[in-house]
């Protein structure tokens, strides 16, 4: 039986990538695995063609920094949670505060980390 997926691994600019391609279609996936697993890329097929569904970003640590959360998980939550404090059920619950310049908890906590 042919294997109609196929998984590769590379690193660019000290990243590691995870691509997972159709081999059939052509169609892929790349996945920064270090990176909560934010999704790099994204190839599907349209018609007769596969065209990226996503806007590429490079992986500079500029681009990175401006924008952290472009195909990112936003896990457990997403948006902002001002002061890093919510209220659920009468019982307050308090979470990092990883955007200290706003003093919010802002889109989870798995971006930048190791899945």
């Amino acid at each position: 039986m042919e294997m109609r997926f196929k998984a590769t691994s590379s690193v660019k600019a000290e990243i590691a990538i995870l691509r997972i391609s159709n081999t059939h279609t052509n169609e892929f996936v790349e996945i920064l695995p270090t990176m909560g697993t934010r999704v790099h890329k994204l190839y599907l097929q349209r018609g007769n063609r596969v065209c990226s569904v996503l806007e590429e970003k490079d992986l500079s640590e500029k681009s990175l920094n401006l924008f952290p959360f472009h195909g990112a998980k936003l896990s457990p939550f997403s948006n902002r949670i001002e002061d890093g404090k919510y209220v659920f059920n009468d019982t307050v619950f308090k979470l990092e505060k990883n955007f200290i310049e706003e003093q919010n908890a802002c889109h989870g906590f798995i971006y930048k980390n190791l899945f």
